[in-house]
């Protein structure tokens, strides 16, 4: 242990119990104003559970706000001090804004140890990421998975989440769905924060998502893109290009910008085979199309997400009961 955190110091495992009999020992101390703090903190948490979307994630960004406020409590006890209700509010007095990072940081890191995101962003409007989205839910789907989608930025139109929707995704959101009508780069990295932590609570196989308008478009994109946090959540990230300089500084923006290596290319660049090739070579990136291609173009996500081994099929019984209870209209419940 100090070898490894400056500062640090080894202690034997027994040492463990001197811990949790010295947190009783604070108990002890104030034990009417702990059950107090901690039937207060319980009705905070029971009321954002009833605020839809937002009261989800705001209750993972301030828990480590309320848990500071309470490690100061414990100081004041230690200290010889008294602990007090106005404690489990300190957290909001001093080092907020790092608090909440810890808890923006914890919910990014559930996201991406736990969940293989695809995202589609484009070179431009209608360049073709509403029909790769939807061509990757529909093929995820056939193969099994439980697939959500989610939209980020755009204008207030639910056309594409709907067609997301009929394409297989059980459950799609759209930042619609959180107030907003356009989304600005203002307000469109928290939307998809929000919107990816929702849809990861439904415990899907996988999440696709679109980013609407271009890489240098108004409505937000360039921010989700810049916040590390969002970024490193994807797994898989696929370029729909309107032609093919599109499609090759789409990829070098990519690269440069954001540090992120196109998974694929589809779009409207690869509507022949002939460009999907020039495509190939200049861009230096494989290219599929997503309405004549889409299985190839599934099965280079799926490897990419770490999920190879759906490629053709998946493992097991579990997937393929889905895929007949939903051909079959029925329920999927094993």
């Amino acid at each position: 242990m100090s070898e490894s955190l400056p500062g640090g110091r080894a202690v034997g495992a027994g040492q463990g119990w001197t811990w949790i009999a010295d947190g009783f020992g604070l108990f002890k101390k104030a034990p009417g104003i702990w059950i107090a703090v901690v039937v207060i903190l319980f009705v905070i948490l029971i009321v954002l559970a009833f605020i839809p979307l937002l009261g989800a994630v705001a209750t993972l960004l301030v828990m480590p706000v309320y848990i500071g406020g309470l490690l100061l409590g414990c100081r004041a006890l230690q200290g010889g001090g008294e602990l007090e209700v106005s404690h489990l509010f300190a957290g909001f007095k001093e080092q907020t804004g790092n608090l909440i990072v810890v808890g923006a940081l914890a919910i990014a890191g559930w996201i991406i140890v736990m969940l293989p995101v695809v995202a589609i962003v484009g070179s431009c409007m209608n360049a073709g990421k509403t029909a790769a989205a939807c061509s990757l839910v529909q093929s995820f789907t056939h193969r099994g998975l439980k697939v959500v989608a989610g939209k980020t930025t755009g204008v207030s139109l639910r056309r594409d989440i709907l067609s997301m929707e009929d394409a297989g995704a059980r459950k799609v959101l759209v930042f619609t769905d959180l107030g907003i009508v356009t989304t600005t780069p203002a307000t469109a990295p928290q939307a998809a924060r929000t919107i990816l932590t929702h849809l990861a609570r439904e415990k899907p196989d996988a999440i696709v998502l679109e980013l609407g308008d271009g890489l240098l478009g108004l409505y937000g994109v360039n921010e989700i893109l810049s916040q590390p946090e969002i970024r490193s959540s994807f797994s898989a990230v696929v370029l729909a290009a309107s032609d093919p300089v599109a499609a090759w500084g789409g990829v070098q923006l990519l690269r440069d910008r954001y540090a992120i290596d196109a998974t694929a290319i589809t779009g409207p660049a690869t509507d022949n085979a002939a460009a999907a090739r020039l495509v190939e070579e200049q861009a230096g990136c494989v290219a599929r199309n997503a309405r004549t291609q889409a299985e190839e173009l599934a099965t280079i996500v799926l490897e990419r997400m770490g999920l190879g081994h759906v490629v053709n099929g998946r493992n097991g019984t579990e997937g393929q009961a889905r895929a007949i209870a939903a051909a079959a209209g029925g329920s999927d419940d094993l």
